[in-house]
């Protein structure tokens, strides 16, 4: 990463952490205003905001920003080439910042992975596959909005096992036209289908498997209700109050 993530340390005690990935063209400075909105009710939480390196865009015929990955084209329902080594690069990028948060003590179970558009194809890439040489993880939940599957022919033979056991909130725009909500639909099904994530009501949300909102609303953009259900997919998944197994012992 070109820069270092932005750090909003917690309010009260650290015993949870939440990474929120940026999309194309953003900064970790673009998430710091709903950090500031849900500070009051997570004061519990460490933030960290990454920051994506600069590169070439061939989509924007090689114009440079900030991008976990490259993207060929702005189709990207019918995109047939992914970035796939600059994907797990930035993967890499990220999985060091997960394994600082462990080193500290904050457990994986008290980690949610988070991140809009191609922010939210990383938090796919880096909470719920294994391999690569990488650690295995099993945060407390994944956090998308705008998003697509990365690398979706092969998205299933990458997932981790613990990718049942995960409550992953997905929100989406009705008549977003950048990553279309149909293809989002398809997406999602293709986690319940072929890896068994199983269907979470939204009044379950927080619960292990995938609660997929829909919002109404044409821009490729975070609504007002989508950010309420955040926070609330938040306060679930990392309580204020909770207790470590992993101290019982001895």
């Amino acid at each position: 990463m070109s820069r270092p993530p932005l750090v909003i340390p917690s309010v009260s005690e650290h015993t949870a952490t939440v990474i929120i990935v940026h999309g194309l063209g953003g900064d970790g400075q673009n998430w710091k205003p709903v950090v500031d909105m849900f500070r009051g009710n997570l004061p519990h939480v460490k933030w960290v905001l990454p920051n994506a390196p600069v590169r070439p865009i061939s989509a924007a015929r090689g114009q440079k920003m900030p991008a976990w990955y490259d993207l060929s084209t702005y189709d990207l329902e019918n995109s047939l080439v992914e970035d796939e080594a600059n994907m797990f690069e930035s993967v890499h990028a990220l999985d060091k910042i997960i394994l600082e948060e462990v080193h500290s003590g904050i457990s994986e179970s008290r980690i949610v992975v988070g991140g809009f558009s191609q922010g939210a194809s990383m938090s796919f890439l880096v909470g719920l596959t294994a391999g690569q040489g990488r650690n295995r993880w099993k945060p407390g939940g994944i956090a998308v909005m705008g998003a697509r599957l990365p690398l979706q022919s092969k998205f299933a033979s990458l997932a981790s096992a613990e990718i049942t056991e995960v409550p992953i909130f997905w929100g989406h725009r009705q008549e977003d036209a950048v990553v279309k909500y149909s293809h989002g639909c398809r997406c999602a099904e293709q986690l319940k289908t072929e890896l068994h994530v199983q269907n979470v009501e939204r009044d379950a949300l927080g619960s292990p498997g995938l609660c997929f909102v829909a919002y109404e609303g044409l821009a490729h953009a975070i609504s007002d209700e989508e950010l309420g259900d955040l926070k609330e997919f938040l306060e679930r998944t990392l309580p204020a109050k909770y207790h470590d197994n992993s101290q019982d012992a001895g």
